[in-house]
């Protein structure tokens, strides 16, 4: 059983500088796809997705019994999240992995959260390689807190797409230019960022790993910010 759904939270204009979807989904374990149902300007130089996790139920099973769906929204840590991907359209923003709880406890939900912009303009999603496991869950009289198997997940999301071109990815230090002490910085913070951590010196491509990309945008950009 799979159902995905989304409806349109508002949209400045079709085929403009903004778009926004409320995205209401469940997975019983199925893989999904999906497009928005309006699109932002094809012709931009970059694209900013940000989504927030408003709310995660979940289904569980316990002796046979089917219970839920219950709202483990406190069980993610990271519920929203941006990222920048480039024109020429098509293009993909990074991946999300989503995973509770963090190893070595055992798994109980994960999935990968991909989002793309297709060359038509349109936000794509696709929720992938999704795992269900075991965990400990309080369900009421007579049972009390069990350990439970998880059989299915509800995910309910804002996510926006803004399109622009006065954006300057360079700046990683914020002054308002792109200068030496941009370069200097995506060098010293060169590698992946930290787990868990919405400070990242020298991601100005927000792909969660500072590398050859950011400093060419460093490099391209150099000057005051538009």
């Amino acid at each position: 059983m799979f159902m995905f759904t989304s409806t349109l939270a508002g949209c400045l204009l079709a085929g403009g500088d903004f778009g926004q979807w409320n995205v209401d989904l469940q997975s019983f374990g199925e893989n999904v796809s999906w497009v928005s149902p309006s699109s932002v300007r094809v012709d931009a130089t970059f694209y900013e997705r940000y989504h927030n996790v408003t709310t995660i139920n979940a289904w569980v099973s316990y002796l046979g019994f089917d219970f839920g769906p219950f709202d483990v929204t406190y069980m993610i840590e990271d519920t929203d999240a941006e990222g920048l991907c480039f024109g020429p359209l098509p293009c993909m923003f990074t991946t999300l992995y989503f995973l509770t709880p963090e190893p070595p406890e055992d798994l109980a939900v994960s999935f990968d959260f991909v989002t793309s912009m297709n060359v038509d303009g349109y936000l794509e999603v696709n929720v992938e390689n999704i795992e269900f496991g075991t965990a400990a869950y309080d369900l009421g009289w007579p049972f009390g807190e069990v350990i439970v198997n998880v059989e299915g997940i509800g995910l309910i999301a804002d996510v926006s797409v803004t399109a622009s071109d006065d954006l300057c990815v360079g700046d990683v230090t914020g002054d308002g230019q792109v200068n030496t002490d941009d370069i200097l910085l995506v060098i010293g913070g060169w590698g992946e960022c930290p787990p868990n951590d919405d400070v990242c010196p020298g991601d100005g491509t927000m792909d969660g790993v500072v590398s050859v990309s950011d400093l060419l945008w460093v490099i391209g950009q150099f000057g005051p910010c538009p």
